[in-house]
């Protein structure tokens, strides 16, 4: 009996440690912020300026592409250039999240 609990455990661990393993993935889409979700609304300034403006004010920078929304992991100064452009990232994805970027670019 211990040996089967022990079997047990050991398997919950394994698939445990494999659901939560970041993956590399490459993705492209349009960097935005959580609380906007591409959907602005702050009148007469630019996406950009309204993307920057949310992040100012506690909100993430994600990315989104297709019905996916990717939150950037990182500070957010380093994602401030690519606020309501299309990019292309190369990075570690756990879930909903970019935790590891390799590569940005803006996509052409």
């Amino acid at each position: 009996m211990k040996n089967a609990i022990r079997v047990i455990a050991c398997v919950a661990l394994l698939f445990a440690s494999v659901a939560g393993r970041a993956e590399t993935k490459t993705i492209t889409g349009k960097v935005s912020c959580s609380m906007c979700k591409g959907k602005h609304q702050m009148g007469k300034t630019s996406d950009a300026d309204c993307v920057r403006a949310c992040v100012k004010y506690g909100a993430k920078y994600v990315v989104l592409s297709g019905d996916e929304m990717y939150i950037l992991v990182g500070d957010p100064k380093t994602f401030d250039y690519y606020a309501d452009k299309t990019v292309t990232i190369r990075g570690e994805v756990e879930k909903d999240r970019i935790v590891k970027i390799e590569a940005i670019a803006i996509h052409k």
